[in-house]
């Protein structure tokens, strides 16, 4: 709270940070897992924080990128081409320019809506960006942690829908897009307007800017491989969980033990 000044957003604040140290590559029982980046999604109403939390954790860590998605295209978020007067030339985008970092995504109910999201399968499973241009194929790492932000369709109150699944169902249709993302969280506004007049902390943070940066750099060097003892332990939680909510598109079975343990290594780097 005395870094992002939001309050009584806990599960927002933790799950924002959280994904700054899951890992990129990890093995389980010796498997290195097939995808790459990290995603979370952060779904609810307007002026409830998530964009002011993650811009807050940016400055702190000195590292990752904002991408405002409200009228981005696929050229400047991956690569395209571009003229300057008779040369051409082909310049990666945002994305790729942050390989193996941290990107905030906000406002992608755009580019659901203009079809750029459904065009970055690629980077979001594989780590890659791809073009096809008249030069032929280019490819690039876009190996990334990427916290995407999104108000519900048509600016719904989170309070209308009787589930955070149905508010996520309605902005992206296809499941495959959905099951992506390591996990989600629902943000709702309070209504308490005290919540929004607290006085600040004046108390200086013990985890200051200049540790931050460390610690998460350090984060992002790291290729766990869990001891097979915890990778069972992994196991029997991902049959548990699979078992509780086996309709949840977000945790399908197959994927299950991937996502518990690339989340139980962002926690373990997190404390460490």
């Amino acid at each position: 709270q005395r870094i992002t000044y939001i309050y009584q957003q806990r599960t927002l604040v933790l799950g924002s940070l959280l994904l700054w140290f899951m890992p990129l590559r990890f093995k389980l029982f010796g498997k290195p897992n097939e995808k790459i980046s990290v995603e979370a999604l952060l779904i609810g109403d307007t002026r409830a924080g998530k964009t002011s939390v993650g811009r807050a954790m940016l400055r702190h860590f000195r590292a990752g990128r904002f991408v405002q998605c409200e009228g981005a295209t696929f050229a400047g978020l991956v690569g395209g081409t571009g003229e300057h007067g008779a040369s051409k030339f082909f310049t990666w985008g945002v994305l790729p320019s942050q390989d193996g970092g941290f990107v905030l995504m906000d406002e992608i109910d755009d580019i659901v809506e203009s079809g750029v999201f459904s065009k970055l399968t690629s980077i979001r499973s594989d780590g890659i960006a791809s073009r096809v241009i008249a030069g032929g194929a280019r490819q690039a790492s876009a190996r990334l942690r990427m916290l995407m932000a999104s108000n519900p369709i048509g600016n719904r109150k989170m309070r209308s829908y009787s589930s955070t699944m149905y508010a996520i169902n309605e902005l992206l249709k296809s499941p495959q897009d959905v099951a992506r993302y390591e996990y989600a969280i629902g943000v709702y506004r309070l209504e308490d307007p005290a919540v929004y007049h607290v006085t600040p902390d004046s108390t200086p943070t013990f985890y200051k800017s200049e540790l931050a940066a460390e610690h998460v750099r350090w984060a992002w060097r790291q290729m766990p491989t869990l001891s097979d003892r915890v990778s069972e332990g992994v196991m029997d939680v991902a049959t548990e969980i699979s078992n509780e909510f086996k309709e949840l598109v977000l945790l399908t079975a197959s994927e299950a033990r991937w996502k518990i343990e690339r989340i139980a290594c962002g926690i373990a780097a997190l404390c460490n």
